[in-house]
Formats: structure tokens, C-alpha cells, sequence
């Protein structure tokens, strides 16, 4: 399965993820890799990807949504056109590989889909200049999406959400993630929430594991307050990805108040 988990904030926003993949086999769960890349940094690490579930559509899409970001890597529109084409994408190649979401394994007495896939965004939007959070699902629940047609549905989340995507309910990451760690900047609330995601995985290990990775973007002023830092964090995330290679990795229901800012949490699982 997996955990990924996003907090934004107005100036800038932190992705998070476990690196576990595993596949099902007569009924039950085999772990086949723990470097799997959940998110993908594409726009000169502007704009993050991440997806939950189905290990093939996490890299058809990644290669298409890389492949489009560099088509477009001079556009300050490139949020807005992956905004559109990436979820379109991911649709088309749902109908070209519908068995990939039927995979069932036993959890207990019940059984339970690992297939599908969850989608996140997270970035720097260059055209309107502010950072950014939109997520898509196909089984939301929540008023937002009721009477709307079947399929993928955007969701655009506000400055001070915490989302996680993947097995781990958005309860179980709160329970364990400090969020006065925002007062510290963006280096704390990664380092807050890569501790998060390894305490959860403590919790599940048969479905959240291996390599934790987090990945900072920032407004371009803030940026510059904090480059040094920010950079030997990215060259210890890079050595670590660079280090573990595999194929695969080739191929609001809380709300508080913090530095006069709303921080609000969802759940997409």
C-alpha cells in the first residue's frame, strides 16, 4: 500500500512518503520493493506528483507527467496544464488496465481492494504565483462531490491543510505529527513529518515501509531565506534515492489556529 501526506501552508508546502510496494499473492500481502518513489518532482522540483495504490499507473503516469513537464518547462502555466492533462491520463489508462485495480487481499476476515490509485499535487503555481495543493478521487464521500459524475474529482485545498493519501487514516498521522512544527519553517515540518510516516509505518508494517523521502517547495522569496539549508536536505534525499535503486522505482476533520494561519487536515484513502 502507502503513506503520502502533504502540509500547506501559504508560503510553502511539504510532501512526505514511505518507499514500501508490495503485491498481492494468493490472498496475501508480499513485499516487492521499499525504495518505491511515491512522488515525483517535475518544473525544477516546483511541482510535486504523488500516487497511492496501483504500483503500474504510479509509473505510466509519472513518465507521461515528466515527459509533459518538459515539453512545457519554460511555461509558467505548467501547473495548470498538468492540472488538466494528468488526471485525464490517468483515466485513459484506468480503461486500458482495469484488472490492475481488482487486486484483493485478505485483511483479517475481510477482504480488501489494493488496486486504484489516489492522486496528489502540490507546488509552486508560476502563472498565479502562490502555492498550491489539489488532490483527485474517485470514491469521495464528502458533500463537495455528491450528484457529480462518476470518475476522478479535483479537489483544491486550502493554505494550512494537512492531507494524506493511502492506507494511514488522516486520525492515525495527526496522532503522531507535531503540527506546531510549522512555527519552525519548512525544514521542521519535513523532518516533523518524515518521523510522522515512520511512527505510522511502527503501526502498519505489512502495508506502509522502507525509505522515507520528503521534498520542500517554497515561494521563489522564501527560498532564498532558507537555500542552504534546503539544499543539503535535497543532497541527503537525493543520496538516499541514488543509493536504492529498483525497477519499480525506475519504471478537514481537525482544525486549529497556527501563526494566524487556518490548519485544517483530509483524508483521502
Amino acid at each position: 500500500m502507502s503513506l503520502i501526506a502533504s502540509v500547506t501552508l501559504k508560503h510553502f508546502t511539504v510532501i512526505a512518503s514511505d518507499g514500501l510496494a508490495v503485491r498481492v499473492e494468493n490472498g496475501v500481502l508480499v513485499p516487492i520493493c521499499e525504495q518505491t518513489h511515491k512522488y515525483w518532482t517535475v518544473g525544477n522540483g516546483d511541482i510535486a506528483i504523488g500516487s497511492t495504490g496501483s504500483v503500474l499507473m504510479s509509473v505510466l503516469i509519472s513518465k507521461f507527467s515528466t515527459k509533459l513537464a518538459e515539453q512545457h518547462q519554460n511555461d509558467p502555466g505548467l501547473f495548470s496544464i498538468l492540472e488538466k492533462a494528468v488526471p485525464d491520463e490517468l483515466q485513459r489508462l484506468s480503461k486500458l488496465f482495469p484488472t490492475d485495480a481488482d487486486a484483493e487481499y485478505i485483511d483479517g476476515t475481510k477482504s480488501t481492494n489494493l488496486g486504484g490509485i489516489n492522486l496528489l499535487m502540490v507546488g509552486y503555481d508560476a502563472a498565479q504565483q502562490r502555492i498550491r495543493c489539489i488532490n483527485w478521487d474517485d470514491d469521495c464521500k464528502e458533500i463537495c462531490c455528491q450528484g457529480k459524475d462518476p470518475g476522478l474529482k479535483p479537489h483544491e485545498n486550502d493554505s494550512g491543510t494537512i492531507l494524506t493519501l493511502g492506507y494511514c487514516k488522516m486520525s492515525s498521522f495527526l496522532e503522531v505529527f507535531d503540527q506546531s512544527c510549522v512555527l519552525d519553517g519548512p525544514l521542521a515540518v519535513a523532518n516533523e513529518m518524515k518521523n510522522a510516516v515512520r511512527k505510522v509505518a511502527e503501526a502498519f508494517p505489512k502495508l506502509i515501509g522502507g525509505d522515507i523521502r520528503s521534498h520542500i517547495i517554497m515561494l521563489p522569496e522564501i527560498r532564498e531565506i532558507y537555500e542552504a539549508d534546503i539544499k543539503e536536505n535535497e543532497t541527503n534525499e537525493i543520496r538516499i534515492a541514488t543509493t536504492h535503486q529498483c525497477d519499480i522505482c525506475e519504471l478537514k476533520t481537525r482544525t486549529i489556529f497556527l501563526n494566524g494561519e487556518y490548519f485544517g487536515s483530509k483524508n483521502q484513502g
